[in-house]
């Protein structure tokens, strides 16, 4: 024997992956029995993956809006202050 797996022996190992897979799914809520729930949760995953990105944008622009507002009120008690010293 060269040490390799028969035929009969991959298929019955590529089985027991298969079978372990779809265990593993079906435990976490993902059903595989046909096509039309596969592309379901192709289609979740697809609006998961959407949804992120766009808190991720969100969350960004709302980081420079508090940026700029902080510079805003910065810029505001410069001048304010500037025109407070040249009016004494």
């Amino acid at each position: 024997m060269n040490g390799g797996f028969t035929d009969e022996q991959k298929r019955e190992l590529a089985a027991i992956v298969e079978q372990g897979v779809r265990r593993g799914f079906a435990d976490a809520g993902l059903r595989t029995d046909e096509a039309d729930q596969i592309d379901d949760a192709r289609k979740d995953f697809a609006f998961i993956r959407n949804l992120r990105k766009g808190v991720n944008g969100m969350a960004s622009k709302i980081g420079w809006a508090v940026i700029m507002a902080i510079l805003g009120v910065v810029f505001w008690l410069v001048n304010s202050g500037l025109t407070f010293w040249k009016g004494h």
